[in-house]
């Protein structure tokens, strides 16, 4: 947990009550936890020479190829508690962060953060960049705010690599949004994924003038579950019409009566208007990756491995036992996200298709707080904090990464006939999870002298907010960048 958010929680009873009473729900002895929750690699971007991790307690930041990871805290980014923002790299190497009150941009050289002009209290829900970094777009809605108006959205894009913002014309009413992404054939398209209300359905959607007007219709997958919650996956540099969606099923309950959250990997070669399961796993997949040539692709989960397929999803080999938590294909190699605990790193990168996998950090070896000349910029505030975060972490005598290691299958690659519909977690026996070293992150600080307490509104908003797109969020590591 933030110092920041215990700052805040002390000042109301009702909030410190509440955040007593989840406190004890995520820290228990079996659990390590960080930021109040088990401390996880969620999400990858890399560019222009920069690599960012998101993690549970905040951003980890490679400034150069081969060199150490440094942290980046949440208070220096503007936000605290369970929110995983939205991320991306600009044509100048700088990142954007969407948060539930804005759009910030971190520079990684000057380790200052502002604001973008025009997008204060919005709620950020995503944002993506070209592969170029030229072409950037912030997904906006305001679900969390009651207005004669209804629930509005839009986006922000820039066409200079971030220098410039505007505002773009497109403007919805009573959708909200999960996901955008820019085609990675063309440019001027745009794929969205979001929940339309009344009545309640989920819908997918395209722009063909990057951002001016949209097309909507209502996504339908096919199956006999239907969907719960969808997220644009990714799109190849070959066919502007093929675009790739992760489709969230409804709860079930198995025979045991457990709540199963069932995932479906779904195909469009027409733009989107008739949709093909490609993959079906009764687990979630949190991973995804596509190569340009849209033919090689990835997915992967807890109990489902590492998927590898070589013909567009017709067909899927399980290369690895490796549980990926977020999955990237960039500049022809594939990042791998895992639980470092139980796969022994945090960030991995393949340069053959899978096969093998070179750690590249484990939380552990986090050299400490992202540091600029003579301590300036908004991360110098995270210093204070990196001390107790390592504890936090388990990682008084944390390992450092091998430097190469087998992918992780003992036995031959398993394979998946798409056209069986063959169920993704029953690819085969996956290493047990280890137990994480116990260790509890909850506590109540009291509020510096002078300092303000949040409004009830913005509790209410960010609890509104938060809520609205845990689920979505941590899909985000699903993209095929």
């Amino acid at each position: 947990m933030s110092a920041e958010f215990s700052r805040r929680a002390r000042r109301s009873p009702l909030v410190a009550a509440a955040l007593v009473f989840v406190c004890a729900l995520v820290a228990s002895p079996e659990r390590a936890s960080a930021n109040g929750r088990y401390p996880s690699a969620q999400y990858v971007v890399r560019g222009r020479g920069t690599t960012v991790l998101r993690a549970t307690w905040g951003l980890l930041v490679q400034r150069a190829p081969d060199a150490p990871f440094a942290w980046v805290c949440e208070d220096a980014l503007g936000f605290s508690g369970d929110f995983d923002p939205s991320i991306a790299i600009d044509a100048r190497g700088e990142v954007l962060v969407g948060l539930f009150d804005g759009l910030s941009q971190l520079s990684t050289s000057t380790c200052g953060v502002r604001r973008v002009a025009g997008t204060e209290g919005l709620g950020i829900v995503d944002v993506d960049a070209s592969s170029d970094g030229g072409r950037l777009v912030a997904l906006w809605s305001s679900g969390f705010v009651s207005s004669a108006e209804g629930i509005t959205g839009g986006l922000f894009r820039s066409l200079d690599g971030g220098a410039r913002w505007e505002r773009a014309p497109m403007v919805t009413r009573d959708v909200l949004w999960d996901t955008v992404e820019i085609d990675r054939a063309d440019p001027d398209r745009l794929w969205f994924t979001g929940v339309r209300l009344r009545p309640r359905r989920v819908v997918f959607a395209r722009s063909d003038d990057f951002g001016a007007t949209l097309d909507e219709w209502t996504l339908e997958a096919g199956t006999p579950e239907g969907v719960e919650s969808a997220y644009v996956a990714g799109s190849d540099a070959v066919d502007r019409d093929a675009v790739w969606v992760r489709a969230v099923r409804p709860l079930t309950r198995d025979d045991a009566g457990a709540l199963r959250d069932g995932t479906d990997l779904l195909r469009s070669t027409d733009g989107g208007r008739r949709w093909t399961r490609v993959l079906r796993a009764d687990a979630p997949l949190r991973g995804f990756a596509l190569a340009p040539d849209g033919q090689l692709a990835f997915a992967g989960g807890r109990g489902v491995g590492l998927l590898r397929s070589l013909d567009a999803g017709a067909s899927w080999t399980r290369v690895s036992t490796v549980e990926p938590t977020c999955l990237r294909w960039s500049e022809g190699s594939l990042l791998v996200c895992a639980d470092f605990v139980r796969d022994g790193f945090s960030l991995a990168e393949s340069r053959d298709r899978g096969e093998t996998l070179r750690a590249l950090t484990n939380f552990c070896a986090v050299e400490g707080p992202l540091a600029c000349a003579a301590g300036s910029g908004a991360t110098s505030v995270c210093g204070a904090a990196w001390p107790v975060q390592r504890v936090t972490l388990g990682c008084t005598q944390g390992p450092r990464p091998d430097p190469l290691a087998d992918a992780g299958l003992d036995a031959q690659p398993s394979s998946l006939d798409a056209s069986t519909v063959a169920d993704a977690s029953g690819l085969g026996d996956s290493a047990p999870t280890p137990t994480p070293t116990p260790t509890r992150a909850c506590s109540i600080a009291p509020m510096a002298a002078g300092q303000r307490a949040p409004s009830a509104l913005w509790w209410a908003g960010t609890i509104a907010f938060v809520a609205r797109s845990a689920r979505g969020r941590k899909s985000r590591g699903a993209r095929g960048g």
